[in-house]
C-alpha cells in the first residue's frame, strides 16, 4: 500500500541515512562546486527510479524541494566555495555538517506534507516529529561530518 511505498521511497535508518551522507558529504569535500549536490541528489534519484521503479507522483516534488534546501545549505556553510585543501574539520565542518541536517531535517517535514496531501495518509504527530527529528537532522548531520572526516582522508590518498 501506500506506507510500504513511502518506506521504499528512501532510506529510513541509522545505517542508510547515515551512510548515505557520508557519501554526499565526502564528495562534496572532494568536489566543492555549485550544484554538485543537486546532481549528485538528480543522479541518486535516476539510479532509484531506473533500479528499483521509484517513480511516483511525490517523488519529483520531493526532489525539488530537497536538491533545492542541500544546495541552499551548502552554500549557507560555504562548502562550495572552499577549496579542497580548506580545513573542514572543527567548528567550520560541525556548522556545515550541522547546516546539511537542518536541510534534510526540512526536506522530510516537506515529504510528509506532500504525502498528506496528495495520498490523505495521515500519520500520528509523535511519529512526525520523532522521523523528522532523528531521520531528517540527526542521522543526517553525524553522516555529513563523518563523510567530510572520509574526505580528508580520501584526499591524502588522492
Amino acid at each position: 500500500g501506500i506506507l510500504y511505498l513511502r518506506a521504499e521511497q528512501k532510506s529510513n535508518g541509522l545505517v542508510g541515512r547515515v551512510l548515505g551522507y557520508m557519501v554526499l558529504a565526502s564528495m562534496l569535500r572532494l568536489v566543492p562546486r555549485p550544484g554538485a549536490a543537486a546532481l549528485a541528489t538528480a543522479i541518486k534519484w535516476l539510479l532509484s527510479a531506473v533500479l528499483f521503479g521509484q517513480l511516483n507522483a511525490t517523488a519529483f516534488l520531493y526532489l525539488g524541494t530537497y536538491a533545492v534546501l542541500l544546495e541552499a545549505a551548502c552554500l549557507a556553510g560555504g562548502i562550495e566555495r572552499w577549496n579542497r585543501e580548506s580545513y573542514l574539520d572543527g567548528v567550520r565542518g560541525f556548522r556545515a555538517a550541522a547546516l546539511i541536517g537542518a536541510a534534510d531535517l526540512a526536506a522530510t517535514f516537506v515529504d510528509f506534507q506532500i504525502t498528506v496531501l496528495l495520498y490523505r495518509v495521515f500519520f500520528a504527530d509523535w511519529y512526525v516529529w520523532l522521523t523528522v527529528c532523528l531521520n531528517g537532522f540527526v542521522y543526517s548531520a553525524v553522516g555529513a561530518w563523518l563523510g567530510f572526516r572520509l574526505g580528508r582522508d580520501m584526499m591524502r590518498v588522492a
